[in-house]
């Protein structure tokens, strides 16, 4: 595996620096947040107890068998109270492990009233006690369970929406279903719309980049090769999803267009601009990590070097089944990654297995009449289902589509509107339109 920074952890930690140093950071704060146990064992030890009150048998009393020699029979003893004893989380306590989500906040898909989806999601596990920090990319395409639930599957995006985004619990949604995924404890997220990208880009005057591949985005073309990108280019080409392996290769290049900026910023002594580029993007910034346990993190970072930051990207293919597109991963790939990085045995989860979700879906094709799904009960979950189908494939012709083209703009609209009425026949009739017209959507 290459091995490289990750520039937005390490922008805001830079951030937390900056922040820390603003309150005035005495040599009683720095002695410390040097050792992370001060800033993330509270949450630890609150966690364990709550998650070790499992029910206890209240105490019995215990008759002693009748002495044969006639002495006086001793009174019953009691068994004692059992003591509540918390689980070892050793392993956390030496670890931290934080969701980065990235939401596709782009302009046109506000205009468009879209929910946001978290189309970037890394995970970011920084070891304390060998000094090591690793990422591991999900591909947003990923199938999965949805936060710990018996019956619901799909696009591992998806998980922020279901639990209701940023304002209740899409959050929890997220980090539950990657931990359940990968078999480790999530405690932490950053979430952040990636106008962010844009707008950082923009206050540190662009980026200079070798672009891999000429693409059109909205109507916005962008060549091939070296040269100065603005923010707007710069959020185009993280979110361009079309190439030989989809998602795979936009993980990747946001990857490598993070790592420039970073470099770029470094390069151009924009560092003593990130009050300014802070102030710009902080609305856009939402985490659970409070300034304490940032400027901990920031002090562990400042002297890890190359070689102590690795990057991944969960193992799997990207394929069809039925009509639409998964990332099947390989759980026995993705557990040996888990084992490598964590120490752990990952979790087989037999019911994201290729064989599963096929049967899954050639039993959804035998659903009942399409009025009865938008009933309560499992009902909710396919007029979810359907609801984020829908806003993918809008996502798709508003970036690919070719608007000029009035059936085009008609079915668009049709399937903007269906989307907005919560009505399922009204959307799976737009969505058929718009692939007849567009049969790559």
């Amino acid at each position: 595996m290459s091995k490289k920074k990750n520039p937005l952890l390490i922008t805001l930690i830079v951030i937390a620096v900056v922040l820390v140093a603003a309150i005035g950071c005495g040599v009683g704060l720095i002695s410390f947040i040097s050792n992370p146990q001060n800033a993330f064992s509270e949450l630890k030890e609150q966690d364990a107890v709550q998650l070790a009150a499992t029910p206890t048998p209240a105490p019995t009393a215990t008759a002693t068998p009748e002495p044969s020699d006639g002495a006086a029979t001793p009174e019953p003893t009691v068994t004692p109270e059992p003591t509540m004893t918390p689980p070892d989380y050793e392993f956390e306590k030496k670890r931290v492990n934080i969701l980065l989500l990235g939401a596709d906040s782009s302009v046109e898909r506000v205009e468009a009233g879209l929910n946001f989806r978290t189309d970037t999601m890394i995970l970011v596990t920084v070891d304390f006690e060998n000094k090591d920090v690793d990422m591991i990319s999900i591909p947003r395409d990923s199938y999965v369970r949805i936060n710990r639930s018996e019956t619901r599957f799909n696009k591992i995006n998806a998980a922020f929406v279901f639990g209701g985004g940023a304002d209740k619990n899409g959050y929890a949604y997220s980090m539950n279903t990657v931990s359940d995924l990968l078999g480790v404890r999530i405690d932490y997220y950053v979430g952040f719309g990636m106008n962010v990208v844009k707008e950082v880009v923009d206050a540190m005057g662009g980026v200079d980049y070798d672009v891999d591949i000429a693409f059109t985005m909205c109507g916005r073309k962008t060549e091939k090769g070296l040269q100065h990108m603005d923010g707007q280019k710069v959020l185009d080409y993280c979110r361009f999803r079309k190439g030989g392996r989809g998602d795979v290769d936009r993980v990747d290049r946001q990857q490598r267009m993070l790592f420039s900026i970073f470099e770029t910023m470094l390069k151009t002594n924009q560092v003593k601009n990130i009050p300014d580029i802070y102030t710009a993007v902080q609305e856009n910034i939402d985490t659970n990590l409070d300034v304490l346990q940032i400027a901990t993190l920031a002090y562990f970072a400042k002297d890890l070097s190359m070689d102590q930051i690795e990057r991944h990207t969960v193992p799997g293919n990207g394929q069809y089944v039925g009509a639409k597109s998964y990332y099947i991963i390989n759980q026995d790939k993705k557990n040996k990654m888990v084992k490598e990085i964590f120490g752990v045995s990952g979790p087989f989860d037999e019911d994201i297995t290729l064989e599963a979700i096929e049967a899954r879906v050639a039993a959804d094709e035998g659903l009942p009449a399409e009025g009865d799904e938008t009933q309560t009960g499992e009902g909710d979950d396919s007029a979810m289902d359907t609801a984020i189908e829908a806003e993918e494939l809008l996502s798709y012709v508003n970036d690919y589509g070719d608007l000029e083209n009035p059936d085009v703009a008609a079915a668009y609209e049709t399937l903007r509107s269906a989307i907005a009425s919560g009505d399922v026949n009204a959307m799976r009739s737009a969505m058929s339109t718009v692939r007849n017209l567009l049969p790559g959507a």
